[in-house]
Protein backbone atom coordinates (compact mmCIF):
# COMPACT_ATOMS: atom_id res chain seq x y z
CA UNK A 1 0.00 0.00 0.00
CA UNK A 2 1.30 3.44 -0.95
CA UNK A 3 0.41 6.41 1.25
CA UNK A 4 1.26 9.95 0.25
CA UNK A 5 1.24 12.51 3.02
CA UNK A 6 2.84 15.81 3.94
CA UNK A 7 2.47 18.46 6.61
CA UNK A 8 1.85 21.92 5.27
CA UNK A 9 4.73 24.36 5.56
CA UNK A 10 5.44 27.57 3.69
CA UNK A 11 8.07 25.84 1.54
CA UNK A 12 5.51 23.40 0.13
CA UNK A 13 3.14 24.64 -2.51
CA UNK A 14 -0.35 23.15 -2.55
CA UNK A 15 -0.17 22.74 -6.31
CA UNK A 16 3.03 20.69 -6.01
CA UNK A 17 1.39 18.28 -3.62
CA UNK A 18 -1.69 17.94 -5.81
CA UNK A 19 0.50 17.32 -8.86
CA UNK A 20 2.33 14.60 -6.91
CA UNK A 21 -0.98 12.89 -6.14
CA UNK A 22 -1.97 13.05 -9.80
CA UNK A 23 1.30 11.58 -11.04
CA UNK A 24 1.98 8.99 -8.30
CA UNK A 25 -1.64 7.83 -7.85
CA UNK A 26 -1.05 6.47 -4.33
CA UNK A 27 -3.49 4.10 -2.66
CA UNK A 28 -4.11 6.75 0.01
CA UNK A 29 -3.53 10.49 -0.23
CA UNK A 30 -3.68 12.40 3.05
CA UNK A 31 -4.85 15.97 2.80
CA UNK A 32 -2.38 18.71 3.60
CA UNK A 33 -2.56 19.89 7.19
CA UNK A 34 -1.05 22.92 8.88
CA UNK A 35 0.37 21.20 11.96
CA UNK A 36 3.12 22.43 14.26
CA UNK A 37 5.55 20.44 16.41
CA UNK A 38 4.89 22.81 19.30
CA UNK A 39 1.86 24.14 21.16
CA UNK A 40 0.31 26.89 18.97
CA UNK A 41 -1.12 30.15 20.25
CA UNK A 42 -4.76 31.20 19.82
CA UNK A 43 -4.27 33.14 16.58
CA UNK A 44 -2.02 30.45 15.16
CA UNK A 45 -4.71 27.83 15.80
CA UNK A 46 -7.19 29.83 13.76
CA UNK A 47 -4.73 29.93 10.86
CA UNK A 48 -4.11 26.19 11.18
CA UNK A 49 -7.80 25.45 10.78
CA UNK A 50 -8.36 27.99 7.98
CA UNK A 51 -5.42 26.72 5.94
CA UNK A 52 -6.22 23.05 6.44
CA UNK A 53 -9.86 23.70 5.54
CA UNK A 54 -8.86 25.55 2.38
CA UNK A 55 -6.30 22.95 1.33
CA UNK A 56 -8.73 20.09 1.89
CA UNK A 57 -11.50 21.81 -0.08
CA UNK A 58 -9.05 22.56 -2.89
CA UNK A 59 -7.88 18.93 -3.09
CA UNK A 60 -11.47 17.70 -3.16
CA UNK A 61 -12.53 20.16 -5.87
CA UNK A 62 -9.49 19.75 -8.12
CA UNK A 63 -8.63 16.08 -7.71
CA UNK A 64 -11.92 14.36 -6.99
CA UNK A 65 -14.74 16.57 -8.26
CA UNK A 66 -13.80 17.84 -11.71
CA UNK A 67 -16.66 18.31 -14.17
CA UNK A 68 -14.99 15.94 -16.61
CA UNK A 69 -15.34 12.51 -14.99
CA UNK A 70 -12.39 11.18 -17.01
CA UNK A 71 -10.11 13.57 -15.11
CA UNK A 72 -11.19 12.43 -11.67
CA UNK A 73 -8.66 10.66 -9.52
CA UNK A 74 -10.66 7.50 -8.92
CA UNK A 75 -7.88 5.12 -7.89
CA UNK A 76 -6.78 7.05 -4.82
CA UNK A 77 -8.58 7.18 -1.46
CA UNK A 78 -8.52 10.63 0.09
CA UNK A 79 -8.06 10.84 3.86
CA UNK A 80 -9.06 14.20 5.33
CA UNK A 81 -6.90 15.48 8.21
CA UNK A 82 -8.29 16.00 11.71
CA UNK A 83 -6.19 18.61 13.49
CA UNK A 84 -4.95 18.11 17.07
CA UNK A 85 -7.20 20.94 18.30
CA UNK A 86 -10.45 21.20 20.24
CA UNK A 87 -13.75 20.67 18.45
CA UNK A 88 -14.89 24.27 18.86
CA UNK A 89 -11.93 25.46 16.81
CA UNK A 90 -12.74 23.12 13.92
CA UNK A 91 -16.53 23.37 13.86
CA UNK A 92 -16.93 24.87 10.38
CA UNK A 93 -14.29 22.59 8.88
CA UNK A 94 -15.87 19.47 10.42
CA UNK A 95 -19.32 20.53 9.25
CA UNK A 96 -18.11 20.96 5.67
CA UNK A 97 -16.45 17.56 5.77
CA UNK A 98 -19.80 16.03 6.65
CA UNK A 99 -22.06 18.12 4.42
CA UNK A 100 -20.00 19.03 1.34
CA UNK A 101 -17.13 16.55 1.08
CA UNK A 102 -18.65 13.34 2.42
CA UNK A 103 -19.01 11.78 -1.04
CA UNK A 104 -15.28 12.13 -1.66
CA UNK A 105 -13.62 11.56 1.72
CA UNK A 106 -12.60 7.91 2.14
CA UNK A 107 -11.11 8.15 5.63
CA UNK A 108 -9.45 10.38 8.19
CA UNK A 109 -5.87 11.09 9.22
CA UNK A 110 -5.54 11.80 12.93
CA UNK A 111 -2.53 13.45 14.57
CA UNK A 112 -3.77 13.07 18.14
CA UNK A 113 -5.75 9.88 18.91
CA UNK A 114 -7.69 11.69 21.63
CA UNK A 115 -9.36 13.84 18.94
CA UNK A 116 -10.82 10.85 17.13
CA UNK A 117 -14.26 11.62 18.58
CA UNK A 118 -14.30 14.84 16.52
CA UNK A 119 -15.00 12.82 13.39
CA UNK A 120 -18.63 13.44 12.39
CA UNK A 121 -20.87 10.56 13.40
CA UNK A 122 -22.25 10.29 9.88
CA UNK A 123 -18.71 9.47 8.70
CA UNK A 124 -17.68 7.33 11.66
CA UNK A 125 -17.77 4.18 9.52
CA UNK A 126 -14.78 5.38 7.49
CA UNK A 127 -11.28 4.14 8.38
CA UNK A 128 -9.17 6.21 10.77
CA UNK A 129 -5.40 6.44 10.33
CA UNK A 130 -3.02 7.65 13.03
CA UNK A 131 -0.05 9.59 11.70
CA UNK A 132 0.96 11.04 15.04
CA UNK A 133 3.89 9.71 17.02
CA UNK A 134 3.58 6.12 18.22
CA UNK A 135 6.75 5.60 20.22
CA UNK A 136 5.92 2.20 21.70
CA UNK A 137 3.54 -0.71 21.08
CA UNK A 138 1.63 0.50 24.14
CA UNK A 139 0.91 3.74 22.23
CA UNK A 140 -0.43 1.66 19.34
CA UNK A 141 -2.71 -0.28 21.69
CA UNK A 142 -4.06 2.93 23.21
CA UNK A 143 -4.86 4.20 19.73
CA UNK A 144 -6.71 0.99 18.89
CA UNK A 145 -8.66 1.33 22.15
CA UNK A 146 -9.75 4.82 21.07
CA UNK A 147 -10.96 3.59 17.67
CA UNK A 148 -8.01 3.86 15.29
CA UNK A 149 -7.96 1.41 12.40
CA UNK A 150 -4.50 2.10 10.94
CA UNK A 151 -1.26 3.41 12.41
CA UNK A 152 1.97 4.79 11.00
CA UNK A 153 4.63 3.09 13.12
CA UNK A 154 7.73 5.28 13.39
CA UNK A 155 9.52 3.14 15.94
CA UNK A 156 10.12 0.29 13.49
CA UNK A 157 12.75 2.27 11.59
CA UNK A 158 14.06 3.94 14.75
CA UNK A 159 14.62 0.58 16.43
CA UNK A 160 16.33 -0.86 13.35
CA UNK A 161 18.63 2.14 13.06
CA UNK A 162 19.59 1.71 16.72
CA UNK A 163 20.39 -1.98 16.28
CA UNK A 164 17.33 -3.16 18.20
CA UNK A 165 15.41 -6.32 17.26
CA UNK A 166 11.79 -6.06 18.42
CA UNK A 167 10.83 -8.84 20.83
CA UNK A 168 7.21 -8.76 21.96
CA UNK A 169 3.87 -10.32 21.11
CA UNK A 170 0.30 -9.65 22.09
CA UNK A 171 -0.88 -10.16 24.74
CA UNK A 172 2.43 -11.66 25.91
CA UNK A 173 5.33 -13.66 24.54
CA UNK A 174 5.56 -17.41 24.93
CA UNK A 175 8.95 -17.58 26.71
CA UNK A 176 7.58 -15.65 29.67
CA UNK A 177 4.76 -18.15 30.11
CA UNK A 178 7.15 -20.81 31.33
CA UNK A 179 9.13 -18.99 34.01
CA UNK A 180 8.53 -17.01 37.15
CA UNK A 181 10.32 -13.78 36.32
CA UNK A 182 8.44 -10.94 37.98
CA UNK A 183 9.99 -7.86 36.34
CA UNK A 184 8.72 -6.56 32.99
CA UNK A 185 10.40 -7.84 29.85
CA UNK A 186 12.23 -5.56 27.40
CA UNK A 187 10.49 -4.68 24.15
CA UNK A 188 13.59 -5.34 22.07
CA UNK A 189 16.98 -7.07 22.00
CA UNK A 190 20.06 -4.87 21.66
CA UNK A 191 22.00 -6.65 18.92
CA UNK A 192 25.15 -4.62 19.66
CA UNK A 193 25.74 -6.19 23.07
CA UNK A 194 29.04 -8.11 23.31
CA UNK A 195 27.15 -11.16 24.61
CA UNK A 196 25.86 -11.76 21.07
CA UNK A 197 29.32 -11.96 19.46
CA UNK A 198 29.34 -15.78 19.52
CA UNK A 199 25.61 -16.46 19.86
CA UNK A 200 24.35 -18.50 16.91
CA UNK A 201 20.70 -18.48 18.00
CA UNK A 202 18.01 -16.52 16.10
CA UNK A 203 17.43 -12.86 16.92
CA UNK A 204 14.23 -13.84 18.75
CA UNK A 205 13.45 -17.39 19.81
CA UNK A 206 10.53 -18.85 17.89
CA UNK A 207 10.36 -16.04 15.31
CA UNK A 208 9.68 -17.38 11.80
CA UNK A 209 10.74 -14.31 9.82
CA UNK A 210 13.35 -14.60 7.04
CA UNK A 211 16.06 -13.01 9.16
CA UNK A 212 15.60 -15.29 12.16
CA UNK A 213 15.36 -18.44 10.01
CA UNK A 214 18.45 -17.56 7.96
CA UNK A 215 20.84 -15.64 10.21
CA UNK A 216 21.85 -15.45 13.87
CA UNK A 217 22.73 -12.89 16.51
CA UNK A 218 26.49 -13.14 16.04
CA UNK A 219 26.20 -12.38 12.32
CA UNK A 220 23.89 -9.41 12.93
CA UNK A 221 26.26 -8.00 15.54
CA UNK A 222 29.16 -8.35 13.10
CA UNK A 223 27.24 -6.47 10.41
CA UNK A 224 26.32 -3.72 12.85
CA UNK A 225 29.91 -3.27 14.01
CA UNK A 226 31.07 -3.20 10.39
CA UNK A 227 28.40 -0.56 9.56
CA UNK A 228 27.04 -2.79 6.80
CA UNK A 229 23.68 -1.65 5.45
CA UNK A 230 22.61 -5.29 5.26
CA UNK A 231 22.24 -5.17 9.04
CA UNK A 232 19.58 -2.46 8.74
CA UNK A 233 17.79 -4.42 6.03
CA UNK A 234 17.72 -7.64 8.04
CA UNK A 235 16.56 -5.84 11.17
CA UNK A 236 13.80 -4.12 9.20
CA UNK A 237 12.60 -7.49 7.88
CA UNK A 238 12.46 -8.88 11.39
CA UNK A 239 10.90 -5.81 12.98
CA UNK A 240 8.18 -5.58 10.33
CA UNK A 241 7.41 -9.28 10.85
CA UNK A 242 7.02 -8.69 14.60
CA UNK A 243 4.60 -5.81 13.95
CA UNK A 244 2.63 -7.83 11.38
CA UNK A 245 2.15 -10.56 13.98
CA UNK A 246 1.32 -7.94 16.61
CA UNK A 247 -1.57 -6.56 14.54
CA UNK A 248 -2.75 -10.08 13.63
CA UNK A 249 -2.96 -10.88 17.34
CA UNK A 250 -4.77 -7.60 18.02
CA UNK A 251 -7.45 -8.48 15.46
CA UNK A 252 -7.81 -11.95 16.95
CA UNK A 253 -8.11 -10.46 20.45
CA UNK A 254 -10.86 -8.08 19.32
CA UNK A 255 -12.74 -10.97 17.68
CA UNK A 256 -12.50 -12.97 20.91
CA UNK A 257 -13.78 -10.01 22.93
CA UNK A 258 -10.71 -10.08 25.21
CA UNK A 259 -8.92 -6.98 23.93
CA UNK A 260 -9.18 -4.81 27.06
CA UNK A 261 -7.90 -7.58 29.31
CA UNK A 262 -5.15 -8.47 26.86
CA UNK A 263 -3.96 -4.86 26.82
CA UNK A 264 -3.62 -4.92 30.62
CA UNK A 265 -1.67 -8.18 30.37
CA UNK A 266 0.67 -6.71 27.77
CA UNK A 267 1.28 -3.55 29.80
CA UNK A 268 2.13 -5.56 32.90
CA UNK A 269 4.36 -7.98 30.99
CA UNK A 270 6.56 -5.56 29.05
CA UNK A 271 8.52 -2.43 29.85
CA UNK A 272 6.93 0.84 28.82
CA UNK A 273 9.96 2.07 26.82
CA UNK A 274 12.49 0.55 24.46
CA UNK A 275 15.96 -0.18 25.89
CA UNK A 276 18.67 2.40 25.37
CA UNK A 277 20.92 1.16 22.54
CA UNK A 278 24.50 0.44 23.55
CA UNK A 279 25.98 1.80 20.35
CA UNK A 280 25.24 3.41 17.01
CA UNK A 281 23.32 1.53 14.36
CA UNK A 282 24.38 0.86 10.77
CA UNK A 283 23.32 4.27 9.49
Amino acid sequence: MTILTSVGYQQLQVEQYQDAIKSLKPDIAIGLADVLDRQPGVKRREKMVDRTHAWTQSAVDILFKPADISNRLGETSFFAPILPLEKEQQTVYLRDLEEEMADVVSGFAVWDPTTIDLIPQALWHLPRLSIGESNTPQDVLRGVSLGLDLSAIQFIGTASDAGLALDFSFPKGTPQDNDNKSSPYPLAVDMLLPAHSTDTSPLVSGCQCYTCKTYHKAYLRHLLNAKEMLAWTLLQIHNHAIMDRFFTDIRASIERGTFEGDVKTFESTYMSEFPEPSGQGPR
